[in-house]
């Protein structure tokens, strides 16, 4: 989820989430060819990091066309398989964000959640660049992070225009001065070359793998790239390939669309009204409410509650948080909504944040972006009528990408195919997700073409975390034998645990935003 007191902070600071993006014509896609071919397996020498967990680094090229040079050291973490006398192989699993830290998910999982998967060792890593990986990309300095703890959106059309460009002239220089010969590397082709080395060090034969949200990007990058080499593709809320690579301005206003949707799904649930809503958030911008009972008592913006109700939207049973907080701020105090914020904003207990630019960076190098700045002010002046609580997230915050100048390495821009001869895919759409849109499902199963869509009638981002046991017999099913639901097979949500009086199983996924 982006960090956005306002455009110039993220400019500035290039903090949670907002994305670096070369422009259209600066690099084509990569030859496609094995670069891994040759390259030898990383020797993973597991060791026990507690928890029941067994922990490894895996040592990956960064540069793939030059395989002596520096090296990538990547966190690798394994639930070893419950069921040993009926084991299949290894399950790679990602998360998603791109920027999420897969040891992280592994170890944040409900209890038992991964025993459902008994016959796998369920394996998981930090991606290149991300979280504990070494090195790891980090575009801001603590200061720059910590600059606001509070939300301004302004349209990019309000600016000065050549201070703005200015400023993101600045913060491209910048990152790269931070992060020397890194950001270049950072692309999906990559992360799906090293999951091939990583497949091989487990010693299994072919690929199983769970990719969720932007993981399922990586698994079909996979797919594209090792046609074949997987046994088992499960992908999960996914984004449309084509767009995410080639269209990137179409994939956000498509996604604004989908939280706009998700947003007003919650308001006829009777969470709070509409008008309700939005005559808070415009009185909490004129005067921020106090926050007297919250942990970190900073006073609360409105478009911080804009911020919020983004981040409910992820999960179905946020929504009676998200009603709970809107109608303690109706009473004049914002402490829960202020909880919630620097909850969804991953702030530390001692205050601070801590952010880096691994969606930033990773966008970087698998978008194909237009580097005219008018473009980027028409966009914002379109999707600020069409989408008046998700404006602020389309790319016209994003003015870096127009003035990225690093280059791009070994990406892969499609065609995205699975072969008639490979092991077809599994790809899980839900109708009303907010950050993955029910359409992308679809297309992506278009476009692999070997592949059968599970609809997952549902609101709320990712089935695999919804702990759904239509979704999960599904899934079992799949993984365990690659059997497929049969063709227009659809699973219903349940109500959720939180909206019945009872204690759901959390799972977090990384935002998508």
């Amino acid at each position: 989820m982006r960090s956005t007191s306002s455009w110039l902070r993220v400019a500035a600071a290039l903090a949670v989430g907002a994305g670096l993006l070369a422009g259209a014509g600066r690099a084509g896609a990569a030859d496609p060819s094995d670069l891994t071919g040759g390259v030898p397996a990383p020797k993973l020498e597991w060791s026990d990091c507690g928890g029941g967990f067994q922990c490894a680094t895996a040592a990956v090229p960064r540069d793939y066309r030059d395989r002596r040079g520096p090296a990538f050291r990547l966190p690798v973490i394994k639930w070893p398989a419950k069921d040993q006398t009926r084991r299949i192989g290894t399950m790679f699993v990602n998360p998603g964000g791109p920027g999420g830290s897969g040891v992280g998910f592994l170890r944040g999982a409900p209890p038992g959640a991964l025993d459902t998967f008994a016959r796998f060792d369920v394996v998981s890593w930090d991606p290149r660049g991300i979280a504990g990986s070494v090195p790891a990309v980090d575009c801001s300095t603590p200061e720059e992070d910590n600059a606001s703890p509070s939300t301004t959106f302004t349209p990019l059309f309000e600016l000065d225009l050549k201070a703005a460009v200015h400023g993101a002239r600045t913060s491209v220089r910048t990152c790269a001065e931070r992060n020397p010969g890194i950001l270049p590397y950072l692309g999906t082709a990559n992360s799906a070359r090293d999951l091939d080395l990583l497949r091989r060090a487990v010693g299994d034969e072919k690929l199983t793998y769970l990719g969720m949200s932007y993981g399922a990007h990586i698994g079909a990058t996979y797919a594209s790239l090792f046609p074949g080499r997987a046994r088992a593709l499960l992908l999960d809320s996914p984004v449309d390939p084509d767009v995410w690579a080639n269209r990137p301005m179409e994939m956000r206003r498509e996604q604004n669309a989908s939280f706009e949707d998700s947003l007003d799904r919650f308001f006829a649930s009777g969470g709070f009204t509409e008008d309700g809503f939005d005559d808070l958030v415009a009185a909490m911008n004129r005067v921020p409410l106090p926050a007297p009972g919250a942990t970190h008592p900073d006073p609360v913006r409105g478009d911080d509650v804009l911020r919020v109700a983004t981040n409910a939207m992820y999960a179905r049973y946020d929504w009676t948080l998200l009603s709970q907080a809107l109608r303690q701020a109706a009473t004049g105090d914002a402490s829960m909504m202020r909880d919630l914020l620097d909850y969804y904003t991953g702030r530390a207990p001692d205050g601070t944040y801590q952010a880096t630019a691994a969606y930033f960076a990773v966008t970087a190098q698998d978008h194909r972006l237009p580097r005219d700045v008018s473009d980027y002010v028409g966009d914002v002046r379109h999707q600020y009528t069409m989408f008046p609580h998700q404006w602020m997230y389309a790319f016209g915050q994003d003015l870096v990408y127009a003035v990225y100048d690093q280059p791009q390495k070994d990406v892969f821009r499609g065609p995205f195919r699975n072969p008639a001869g490979a092991a077809p895919v599994l790809v899980i759409a839900g109708t009303h997700d907010p950050a993955t849109p029910y359409g992308w499902g679809r297309r992506m199963v278009e476009q692999l073409g070997n592949a059968r869509l599970l609809t997952y009638r549902a609101d709320g981002h990712v089935a695999a975390t919804d702990f759904n046991p239509c979704v999960g017999a599904a899934m079992l099913a799949y993984l365990d034998t690659v059997t497929l639901p049969a063709q227009g097979a659809s699973c219903t949500q349940s109500a959720p645990a939180a909206l019945t009086g009872g204690t759901a199983p959390r799972w977090v996924v990384p935002r998508q935003r």
